[in-house]
């Protein structure tokens, strides 16, 4: 391999597991959640990056924020979460973590990574790169969310799916 890599870390995309798998690779470096536009010298790496579902990140994000780092309130619902994310996603303990997975891996409006993991295929498509990389093979699920129901959008409301649609557009083509 002539460039190390960079991992795009966006939140809860499986990107905890994944760097603490791969962070005996010498060659292994993270944006621990900041993204690639704040990279100056990105292109002296070889760049990577997760993405996930929206309908599932966004629900993903609601438990573990809301039970696990306590960071919203107790009271609130999954829809109230859903129908003000803007206003959630712009509150200071929550404003990095509540990003796009395309703001993560853009740069003017572009993608500039070089390859793109999926959450729902993440084994398969880790181990693609893996076997590119002379990367360990077979990725643990580490950092697992211990919310236990199904993550699907069924559990969306009609406005809440046009919320998602609205505010995760760009991610749903990547």
């Amino acid at each position: 391999m002539d460039k190390p890599l960079l991992y795009i870390h966006n939140t809860r995309t499986a990107g905890w597991g994944l760097i603490i798998y791969l962070s005996p690779v010498p060659f292994f470096y993270t944006t621990n959640h900041s993204p690639i536009s704040s990279v100056s010298n990105r292109n002296d790496f070889i760049t990577f990056t997760t993405v996930r579902d929206p309908f599932t990140r966004v629900h993903s994000q609601f438990e573990f924020y809301k039970k696990r780092r306590k960071k919203l309130p107790e009271n609130l619902s999954f829809e109230e979460f859903v129908l003000n994310y803007d206003y959630w996603a712009s509150q200071p303990n929550l404003k990095h973590s509540l990003r796009t997975c395309f703001d993560f891996i853009n740069v003017d409006g572009n993608v500039v990574v070089d390859h793109i993991l999926h959450f729902e295929n993440l084994a398969e498509e880790y181990n693609q790169l893996a076997q590119q990389y002379d990367l360990p093979l077979d990725l643990p699920h580490e950092h697992k969310n211990e919310y236990k129901g199904e993550y699907t959008p069924s559990l969306y409301t009609q406005e809440m799916k046009d919320k998602i649609y609205q505010l995760f557009n760009k991610d749903f083509n990547l």
